[in-house]
């Protein structure tokens, strides 16, 4: 991660300086950007590309949520990581943190492997991001199960390691609950109609955003999951493979960077 980008945003030189010297020193970085509220952060936003940001959730100026908000705005850094710093431990407090876009939190104080395992997450969460993801699906039908309620929703895009959901929102979605998906193709060519390509395909709720933000009377959201491959059992994992497999060989549009 030598060549990584980051930048640090935090009120006070001492947290600062911690955070740039466990970049330093466990991964060697040499591109690291630093500030002291918000609006600093986004001047350097605007001047420098940033591959990761560490910030700060209570500052001056702007505080972390305001910054957040202003990040995930722009096209250009809506997808760049972002840890929060915070000394708040209350679990309401984090998921609504994440609702809002948090990558990924450390809870203040913390030690430097503690940051570096959060990093490392974070540089391992955009990688997956720029590997090729199919964004096209033939005509299915996924079948999601929660808390015994079982529902209909829409593959918006799908890779070894998660994908995105579209369905109507209930009270059984929350976040890090885990659900069983069925995914069935219908009147596809090359596989037999009402063929079941992936069964118990189990996934982590990981984001959770209104489909349209505009109309509170529309129940459509996008749920993200994350499959956990070390979990996963190995029939699945082939049929999931397989199905990705399927999908490069049938369409050459793919979400990169930008999905």
């Amino acid at each position: 991660m030598r060549d990584v980008s980051i930048l640090i945003v935090d009120d006070t030189a001492t947290a600062r300086n911690l955070v740039r010297s466990t970049l330093q020193n466990h991964f060697g970085t040499e591109q690291i950007h630093t500030a002291a509220h918000g609006r600093e952060g986004l001047e350097i936003l605007r001047e420098y590309r940033v591959d990761i940001i560490i910030s700060d959730w209570n500052m001056p100026e702007m505080n972390g949520e305001e910054f957040l908000y202003e990040v995930r705005q722009n096209p250009a850094t809506k997808k760049t990581p972002f840890i929060m710093m915070t000394s708040n431990d209350n679990r309401d407090f984090i998921v609504t943190a994440i609702q809002l876009g948090v990558t990924n939190y450390i809870i203040k104080p913390f030690t430097p492997n503690e940051l570096t395992e959060k990093i490392r997450a974070a540089w391992g969460h955009q990688s997956r991001r720029r590997a090729d993801r199919h964004a096209y699906l033939p005509k299915h039908q996924v079948q999601v199960d929660i808390d015994g309620k079982t529902t209909s929703g829409e593959f918006l895009d799908i890779s070894q390691t998660g994908a995105l959901i579209k369905l109507s929102s209930h009270p059984a979605l929350t976040l890090f609950k885990v659900c069983e998906l069925r995914l069935e193709l219908i009147d596809t060519e090359g596989i037999d109609p009402n063929t079941t390509v992936i069964d118990s395909l189990y996934g982590m709720i990981v984001r959770l955003e209104a489909e349209n933000s505009f109309h509170p009377a529309d129940r459509m959201c996008r749920m993200g999951l994350y499959f956990n491959q070390g979990t996963m059992h190995k029939e699945v994992a082939s049929q999931l493979s397989k199905f990705i497999k399927w999908l490069a060989g049938r369409t050459p549009e793919l979400i990169g960077e930008e999905g």
